[in-house]
């Protein structure tokens, strides 16, 4: 005859899974958004060295032609192959800028007042491929890399950049 003890069933009871399932639910939804973050961070990085070797090659190019435009027109065919190879990020020339004044003084970027030894280019975020990003870059001519929020400013879902807000914008 078996003991009370050698005929009970050994195994996980219902509680005890459901515990094991809860704690794990909980830990997930701590460490999800921290890998979101840093993901988002490493694309910007990403971006913004991206924009560093388009700065190069606009040098070069400059260093050629004694200009950094050809009969009034950025050479946009530099940054083919920078735009096409991050799919995260539309890098491309600026040229909508809102001038601050005051304690506001604006981008370094000022387009509107551009001559040919004068650029600017930012990196925005592309919403089908980085949604949930908000922050894009500007880089001038100056070298100044400058980070913005996109509290004022309108990102398209193709990563278009216009009516920046000056005040979101830091200079990094």
């Amino acid at each position: 005859m078996q003991t009370l003890a050698q005929s009970k069933q050994r195994g996980f009871t219902l509680l005890e899974v459901m515990v094991v399932v809860i704690i794990i639910g909980i830990l997930a939804a701590i460490i999800y958004p921290s890998y979101l973050r840093y993901v988002r961070n490493a694309r910007l990085q990403n971006a913004k060295a991206e924009l560093i070797l388009a700065q190069n090659m606009l040098e070069k190019y400059y260093a050629q032609n004694h200009s950094f435009r050809q009969a009034g027109a950025y050479p946009t065919d530099i940054l083919t192959n920078i735009s096409s190879a991050n799919p995260f990020f539309n890098i491309a020339f600026y040229s909508d800028d809102e001038t601050g004044s005051g304690t506001n003084p604006g981008l370094t970027c000022d387009p509107a007042n551009a001559n040919n030894d004068q650029y600017c280019l930012y990196a925005a975020p592309i919403d089908a491929t980085n949604p949930g990003e908000t922050r894009f870059l500007f880089v001038d001519a100056t070298g100044s890399i400058q980070e913005c929020e996109a509290n004022g400013a309108t990102i398209s879902v193709t990563g278009e950049v216009s009516d920046v807000s000056l005040a979101d914008c830091q200079t990094k």
